[in-house]
């Protein structure tokens, strides 16, 4: 899987980064996952996704995420 997000920062307030500088970033994603089957009317899901943001002169920035649910059927 692969994506694009756009993230919006909650606060604008930094000791290290110009804030006047802070708006919005976008974010490029790579990850994988897979679902489960629990029984005919459930399921469990695992995914996980790397994250690169733009870097900049001073920092690079990238997350890791895990995700992991239950899902049913109606």
């Amino acid at each position: 899987m692969g994506g694009l997000g756009l993230h919006f920062p909650v606060s604008k307030s930094s000791n290290i980064l110009d804030v006047n500088r802070i708006s919005s970033t976008t974010v490029f994603y790579a990850g994988g996952g897979m679902n489960f089957v629990m029984s005919g009317n459930s399921y469990f899901q695992l995914t996980g996704e790397y994250g690169m943001f733009p870097p900049s002169n001073d920092v690079s920035t990238s997350l890791i995420a895990a995700r992991a649910g239950m899902g049913f059927r109606f």
